[in-house]
């Protein structure tokens, strides 16, 4: 039996539909490449606690069958290791887990656990794996199909996973980009594990929220960049099937998504200056949900995070920013983030309807970065949840100003038509009520202005939870 090794998994999923993969593999690209494919049976169970507890723990536990040989896996399996995830192998034996030598990832299975551990779901895999050579990297594309089961549930798998085996990762990203144009892939936002996971408790159609971001204080800034803009995508993404069924808050938590990876690109823009940003950041602004459009520009995101130009800039100041450390970066952002909005809620009463507007969308951008940048600074949690309440009152503040400006704006536009509108002028019960309502609203915005001002300079006076 060989001996136990701990690795780190470098690879882009790509989901697939089974027409594209029968063209990738009718392609001349594919038949160039025949003499160095070959196909394996794979037969992987997934282990845990009926509570799933592992799952909960961000561990995924499998032993997989190729042929003779049994393998287990234990991989990190938090969704901000979207790219790089530590994984620890070893050869087995039998069928079942084994864990006493732990270590790595494995650590986290306690022995507790171990002594409840079962299986829960297993994947069937057909898998033809495809060597090359691209941009001086060493790459194995695995395409997979088969399904998942759990129980009497089965989902199809259909999928493309590109590795990096070894050499510069700009040839992984340039591989998945080809793909991407000529197969009508989408980015792979969920692992077998996950999808097994939701399978097992039906949660495909739920509406998914933005997950909690675990951030190394070590991370410097491209990394920390990536992950952050890796896990605001994966939001954005995960909600397109509940889009699809219909569901009223998929919608919304795709919005909110594409807002948090808009506040992230803005915190890191002194590393995004250059052309190709510029071309996306306007594609977000205009890509149509569920459309052909969509698939491309969330696949272009990953690959322009994972290995875009502002990755490769070689400006001296450039590769300097690259390397800082975040936690510094963070502190600056915070810093100078929260003295801004201070000052503009302390002139609240004056600023017009446009600037308010501006107000309200600095205050949730910074209320999106104390989230992002929240694991960097762990002592100072009790700080940062001050913090984020009294941003959260801020942010119910101006959204009720904002409320009571439409209102007003309606009400004027109902009484006071503009030239030409066919619509009839109101009764005088209701341009009495009309009038109620804006008086009562009239006094709720002078006390909403006193108390956001007062919460504005609260916000300057806290302990700073980035120390």
């Amino acid at each position: 039996m060989q001996s136990a090794r701990m690795a780190q998994e470098i690879e882009i999923k790509l989901e697939v539909p089974p027409a594209a993969l029968e063209r990738l593999e009718a392609s001349r690209w594919f038949a160039r490449r025949a003499g160095m494919v070959r196909r394996e049976q794979q037969r992987s169970v997934y282990f845990d606690t009926p509570e799933l507890e592992l799952r909960d723990e961000g561990v995924a536990l499998r032993v997989r069958q190729i042929g003779q040989r049994r393998l287990q896996t234990v991989k990190a399996a938090r969704p901000e290791q979207a790219l790089a995830r530590q994984e620890f192998e070893r050869e087995l034996e039998g069928d079942a887990p084994d864990l006493k030598r732990a270590r790595g990832a494995e650590r986290r299975v306690t022995k507790k656990l171990k002594r409840k551990l079962s299986p829960v779901f297993e994947t069937h895999v057909e898998r033809t794996i495809v060597p090359l050579r691209r941009q001086g990297a060493e790459l194995e594309i695995a395409i997979d199909r088969g399904e998942i089961r759990a129980g009497k549930r089965v989902e199809p798998i259909s999928e493309i996973e590109v590795e990096l085996k070894g050499g510069e990762l700009g040839g992984l990203v340039q591989m998945a980009r080809i793909l991407g144009e000529r197969f009508e892939v989408r980015y792979g936002v969920r692992s077998k594990a996950e999808r097994g996971y939701a399978l097992l408790e039906k949660a495909n159609v739920k509406a998914a929220r933005a997950e909690d971001l675990e951030l190394a204080k070590s991370i410097d800034v491209a990394g920390g960049f990536q992950l952050i803009g890796l896990a605001c995508l994966r939001h954005f993404a995960l909600n397109e099937p509940a889009l699809q069924r219909g569901d009223v808050e998929g919608v919304h938590q795709m919005r909110v998504g594409l807002r948090r990876l808009r506040a992230a690109i803005s915190l890191f823009k002194e590393l995004t200056l250059d052309d190709e940003t510029a071309e996306l950041k306007l594609e977000l602004a205009r890509s149509a949900v569920a459309s052909d459009r969509c698939r491309l520009i969330v696949l272009r995101v990953a690959l322009w995070l994972l290995g875009g130009d502002w990755t490769r800039e070689s400006s001296k100041r450039l590769r300097r920013l690259r390397q800082g450390r975040l936690r510094s970066l963070a502190r600056r952002a915070l810093a100078s983030r929260t003295s801004k909005v201070g000052k503009r809620l302390q002139k609240l009463e004056q600023l017009d309807e446009a600037q308010r507007h501006k107000l309200r969308i600095g205050v949730k951008k910074l209320h999106y970065a104390a989230e992002f940048f929240a694991t960097l600074f762990p002592q100072g949690a009790r700080r940062r949840k001050r913090y984020l309440d009294l941003l959260k009152e801020l942010q119910d503040g101006l959204g009720r100003l904002n409320d009571i400006q439409i209102h007003a704006k309606l009400a004027r536009d109902i009484v006071h038509p503009p030239p030409d509108t066919p619509a009839p002028l109101p009764g005088r019960e209701e341009a009495f009520g009309m009038g109620l309502v804006a008086g009562t609203e009239e006094a709720e915005t002078r006390a909403l202005l006193r108390t956001t001002v007062r919460a504005g300079a609260r916000l300057t006076r806290l302990p700073t939870f980035w120390r």
